[in-house]
């Protein structure tokens, strides 16, 4: 703040006021506190807006953890669902080789009869287990994917709630600024000018 008298001026917080006849002039001070209350108001309703914005801001990423909850619940439901429906074809695929290869060894002699059961059932085990192999290697991948692009859209919104917060915070300041030029208004500078024109 600099206060200073040129004739009938006075400078206050880099503003100049008229002297009136029995000290400053009160139309101007009025203008001027009028402004500064404006400026106030309008510094007031852009936090409120950005109260507001960080607020959105925390329910959507509380959102996203409970969509994301879902999601790996679903996916894994999904998942489970399809492995048991294909191992179940697997495992009657396999048993319809399995009464296939019976009916084989009851018409062919006991020794080839052991051979081919041996032969079809030890096939059957090995479908099987190329079969829950590859579901098991489709599971995991589906999982990954799933987990990947959940990931993604998470890290969007941290990004998104990153930027909300930076700009939050550089409003923030601005507002600081303006209260300490309002806090000095609060000094009584009219009673200082009184002071110095005796």
């Amino acid at each position: 703040m600099r206060n200073g008298s040129k004739g009938s001026v006075v400078e206050l917080w880099g503003r100049e006021f008229n002297l009136a006849k029995n000290g400053l002039s009160q139309a101007q001070i009025v203008s001027f506190v009028n402004k500064l209350i404006s400026e106030r108001d309008l510094l007031a309703q852009k936090v409120e807006h950005i109260t507001s914005l960080t607020k959105l801001a925390e329910k959507t990423v509380a959102e996203a953890d409970r969509l994301a909850g879902e999601i790996d619940k679903e996916a894994e439901e999904q998942a489970k669902a399809k492995a048991d429906v294909i191992v179940a074809e697997v495992e009657q695929q396999a048993r319809q080789m399995i009464e296939e290869e019976r009916v084989k060894i009851i018409n062919m002699a006991t020794e080839e009869a052991e051979a081919i059961k041996a032969n079809a059932e030890r096939e059957a085990g090995l479908l099987m287990e190329r079969e829950r192999q590859r579901i098991q290697t489709e599971i995991g991948d589906t999982a990954q994917q799933l987990c990947v692009e959940l990931l993604s859209q998470v890290e969007s919104l941290k990004q998104q709630v990153i930027a909300f917060e930076a700009e939050f915070e550089h409003k923030l300041s601005q507002p600081a600024e303006q209260a300490s030029i309002v806090t000095i208004e609060k000094e009584s500078p009219l009673a200082q000018v009184a002071v110095n024109t005796r």
